[in-house]
C-alpha cells in the first residue's frame, strides 16, 4: 500500500549526552555496519532520567510518534473491513477512524 508519508519502520534514538529524543524515519548504508538516518526529527532535547515525568512524557510522545505508520497502516485495514462489521460495529468509532485518517493526509486533499 502506498502511503502519503515516508514508510515505517520508524524508530525513537535518544541521545544520553545531550538529553534529545528524535525520530528516525529510515536508514541508508554508508559504509559497512555504518548507517546514516534518512529523516531525522529532532523533538525534545534537555531531558534526563532524572527529569522525572517530563523525561517521561517526552519519552512517551516519540513512540507515539514513531508508531505512526504502523496505526495507519492498521487504521486503513480496519476502515476497509468496516462494511462487513456493522452488526457490531459502534458508530462512534467509525467516526474516530475515520476521522484520525483524514486527519493523517489532511495535507494531501
Amino acid at each position: 500500500m502506498s502511503t502519503p508519508f515516508t514508510p515505517g519502520p520508524w524508530e525513537v534514538e535518544y541521545n544520553e549526552d545531550d538529553g534529545a529524543f528524535s525520530i528516525v524515519m529510515g536508514t541508508y548504508l554508508v559504509d559497512p555496519g555504518c548507517y546514516d538516518p534518512v529523516h531525522y526529527i529532532p523533538l525534545y532535547d534537555g531531558l534526563w532520567p532524572e527529569n522525572g515525568d517530563r523525561f517521561k512524557e517526552a519519552q512517551a510522545n516519540a513512540h507515539l510518534m514513531a508508531s505512526a505508520p504502523e496505526m495507519y497502516t492498521a487504521l486503513i485495514r480496519i476502515v476497509a473491513e468496516l462494511p462487513s462489521k456493522r452488526d457490531w460495529l459502534d458508530p462512534v468509532t467509525e467516526a474516530m477512524a475515520k476521522g484520525a485518517l483524514r486527519k493523517a493526509v489532511s495535507h494531501a486533499e
